[in-house]
């Protein structure tokens, strides 16, 4: 496959970078520079940065909304919004979240750093990836502007609303073409001696994320398409304007939203051994949990969430709800649970050998991503079962903020744990560990009450029923409380990023003391330059590196002592 377009710039020398040394043998053109070069640049780290830059404003504006949307629910008795925009901010709470921050955001950094770690000099179709994210962009404001002229799900402008249709299929398009570019990287430009179970976690399980994304956002889209024709023409079909989000909801909703929680798995994956200082001892079985967490996927494409009532079924059709309840609601928390079991193995071989597990701030965020995800796994166990009444109430949407959030918090740690890699400069990480901390107790006070409430049958997304009682005011309350804090933890940490990743310190090439091939290359990373380790020969190559120059330097303090 050959990669059309690479940038780079003049790397240190060789020597300067140790075992981690690069190769710059490729020699191309730089491009423009300023706004022009972002524009027009088929740069992969560029990509990926414009990704987590623009989907980190969209969070801003996202939890702000979420915010005013938690405070309406406190009292029923009035609204201090508009009475016709509260169904469409509600939605835009809930797409917003998914397609315009959590999608985006892991995607941009898969963008940047997969092909760092597979040692490639670029991503696989890079004028591709650059269109994924115009498209992306360009949709994505087209989106926006559609609900601000009344035209999101449920609005009153029949002429924004198809605005709102149609951009929405495109923003989804470009998402699984950004997608189809990372899952083609980690299949075709691997490393000589990489082989597909070798190649680092967060790797892997982009892969795995991006392949549910083909899977699934196509039938999203194809849903919408059918949307977009019978609102257009007809109106009778999907119950028009009001009947939409009826439609679209199984895409923010369980089993779905495991997928877009996939990469923050493979970052406390890539990390656990990176904090231990030694060999991940159980990798297989952790790739196994990294690619087991896609089974979420066979609920996706389903379009919904399996019911579990066996009330007048014969028993070969209870036997098959069983397997589906199996499949998409307690096979999800296997790789949660395993990820931070076989994980926690490194931490504890690392402290048996008398050594000292050195986790870093970015780690902070990983645990909490994964912790987040768990409980949105644990909570998706009881809401398929009929009896519970837990369908249509806000236990589902409790659900929902668990893994959403999970994915936010595992971006973020992400760009502290790669920053390092694409800018050059650290985060100061007494400053990073405090806004992992804040996103947690965020997540926890905007989630767990509406697991309460769910019990108290509030109806899920209504700001106005019959039954409001002290325990379910409370529960706004606290969920207001926490969506105030994901946005005050966004803030920031965009306003540190600013700070830290232009004024910062300046680090080496590898101020984890890591293990994959990314921080074998010089910082800032350049594409077209790829790390000079020879064929790979073990999942951690770097480490391979390092230990043979620390073999070499011992061997040469033998000889000179004998003689």
């Amino acid at each position: 496959m050959t990669i059309t377009d690479t940038r780079t710039e003049e790397p240190d020398s060789a020597a300067s970078h140790g075992p981690g040394a690069a190769s710059a043998s490729a020699t191309v053109t730089a491009p423009p520079a300023r706004v022009a070069g972002w524009l027009v640049s088929a740069d992969h780290t560029r990509i990926g940065r414009l990704y987590i830059g623009t989907s980190l404003l969209a969070a801003v504006a996202v939890l702000v909304v979420g915010t005013l949307v938690m405070a309406e629910r406190i009292d029923t008795g009035g609204t201090f919004l508009p009475t016709d925009t509260i169904d469409q901010l509600t939605t835009f709470l809930w797409l917003g979240l998914a397609f315009l921050v959590v999608v985006p955001l892991l995607l941009g950094v898969a963008i940047a750093v997969v092909p760092l770690q597979l040692g490639a000099p670029g991503i696989a179709y890079p004028r591709a990836a650059a269109l994924a994210f115009w498209g992306w962009f360009l949709s994505g404001v087209v989106v926006v502007a559609a609900y601000l002229a009344n035209g999101g799900p449920g609005g009153g402008e029949a002429d924004a609303v198809d605005v709102f249709l149609v951009s929405f299929i495109v923003l989804l398009a470009a998402l699984a073409l950004g997608a189809a570019c990372v899952a083609g990287t980690v299949i075709t430009q691997r490393a000589p001696g990489m082989g597909l179970l070798d190649v680092p976690p967060f790797s892997f399980a982009s892969l795995v994320s991006a392949g549910a994304l083909l899977l699934t956002l196509p039938v999203l889209a194809g849903t919408v398409a059918l949307l977009f024709v019978d609102h257009h023409y007809a109106r009778i079909v999907f119950g028009g304007n009001q009947g939409i989000m009826g439609e679209m909801g199984w895409s923010v909703l369980q089993p779905q939203t495991y997928v877009y929680a996939i990469p923050a798995l493979g970052l406390l994956a890539e990390l656990f051994p990176v904090a231990a200082g030694r060999r991940q001892p159980t990798r297989a079985v952790v790739i196994g949990a990294l690619g087991l967490a896609g089974a979420a996927t066979i609920g996706g494409a389903m379009q919904g969430t399996p019911t579990l009532d066996f009330d007048g079924v014969t028993p070969i059709q209870g036997l098959g709800q069983l397997v589906l309840y199996g499949i998409t609601a307690l096979l999800p928390v296997l790789p949660f649970l395993m990820v931070f079991g076989l994980g926690g193995l490194a931490l504890k071989s690392a402290v048996n050998s008398g050594g000292r597990p050195r986790p870093g701030a970015p780690f902070g965020f990983a645990v909490a991503a994964v912790l987040m995800g768990l409980v949105g796994a644990l909570v998706g166990v009881l809401t398929p079962i009929e009896d519970l009444e837990l369908l249509g109430t806000v236990y589902q949407e409790a659900q929902t903020y668990y893994l959403l959030f999970a994915g936010l918090l595992a971006g973020m740690g992400a760009v502290a744990y790669w920053g390092p890699k694409l800018w050059g400069r650290q985060l100061p990480e007494k400053a990073v560990g405090g806004l992992a901390a804040l996103g947690l107790l965020g997540t926890v006070l905007a989630a767990f009450p509406y697991v309460i409430a769910g019990f108290l049958n509030q109806p899920l997304g209504a700001v106005d029923w019959d039954d409001l009682d002290g325990p379910i005011q409370i529960c706004n309350v606290a969920a207001t409380v926490g969506f105030g804090l994901l946005a005050l933890t966004v803030i920031g940490f965009g306003l540190l990023a600013l700070r830290g990743f232009a004024r910062g310190d300046v680090v080496g090439d590898d101020p984890w003391d890591a293990q994959t091939l990314e921080w074998a290359v010089p910082s800032p990373a350049v594409a077209g330059v790829v790390p000079d380790l020879g064929l790979v020969r073990s999942p951690e190559p770097l480490l391979d590196a390092k230990e043979a120059v620390s073999a070499g330097a011992s061997a040469g303090a033998t000889d000179g002592g004998a003689a």
